[in-house]
């Protein structure tokens, strides 16, 4: 008997449909819209747990869904998912040329000095409160050295940030700040902008770079959504805790 075959299945669960007859699917990685009703049964495979507190029900899903077999993208996967690229394409920045020169080594310090320049100035010229907030914590000049010194270790050249600042950890040291959908798309705006004006770049340089900003965009939305779970988590599990102290 042949096997069943397995659909790829991107589901994201909004609370109001947990117990409705139907779950908002996406069929496949490139999605095509649909309705799954919960009296189907089919094998599947679901490829995006979306990590957002009281959003997704994943037992509701399993049982709408029967014989599932669960496999999460991991954290660079979702936010390639999300840039709508793959990660070969996110971190093609890493691929040498011709002559196997690393992008450093192509362009030198000054382009990066001159992307950071031409963003920041576009950033901190921003209309919107809630964006320049995000980076209400720096003054100009040290916003701009932190992204040409990490953007240089990153494509190969001195470990300039890290001799400074130790290891970037990129999570970290956003956390305090809003790292949502409609950052990633002000942050994009300002920086296809920057990298537009820097006529060192070729179109294949900007391209590389575009991709490798978007994704790291994504991926620090993911990681605050992750990491909000797990404090959304962990207070549900003290609040059972106390409830069932206070029971007894």
């Amino acid at each position: 008997m042949a096997a069943a075959p397995t659909t790829h299945v991107n589901c994201t669960l909004d609370t109001d449909l947990i117990g409705d007859d139907s779950i908002k699917c996406e069929f496949g990685r490139g999605g095509l819209g649909g309705l799954v009703d919960n009296a189907q049964e089919f094998d599947c495979v679901v490829d995006n747990r979306k990590p957002v507190p009281n959003q997704c029900d994943w037992a509701s899903l399993q049982q709408k869904l029967p014989g599932c077999a669960w496999e999460p993208l991991s954290p660079p996967e979702l936010a390639a998912q999300r840039a709508g690229i793959s990660l070969e394409e996110a971190f093609s920045l890493d691929q040498p040329d011709e002559q196997g020169r690393n992008m450093y080594q192509r362009l030198g310090e000054e382009v990066f000095r001159r992307i950071a320049n031409e963003f920041y100035d576009r950033v901190y010229g921003d209309q919107e409160k809630w964006f320049t907030d995000v980076f209400a914590h720096s003054p100009k000049p040290v916003a701009i050295r932190n992204n040409w010194e990490f953007m240089v270790q990153r494509c190969g050249g001195p470990m300039l940030y890290s001799q400074r600042k130790g290891h970037p950890a990129l999570p970290r040291r956003h956390a305090p700040f809003e790292c949502t959908q409609r950052t990633a798309d002000r942050y994009m705006h300002h920086m296809d902008a920057a990298l537009a004006a820097v006529p060192e770049l070729s179109e294949d340089d900007r391209h590389k770079l575009h991709n490798y900003f978007l994704h790291t965009c994504h991926f620090l939305a993911v990681a605050q959504e992750m990491r909000e779970s797990m404090q959304a988590q962990a207070q549900q599990a003290q609040q059972a805790a106390g409830g069932q102290q206070g029971a007894e």
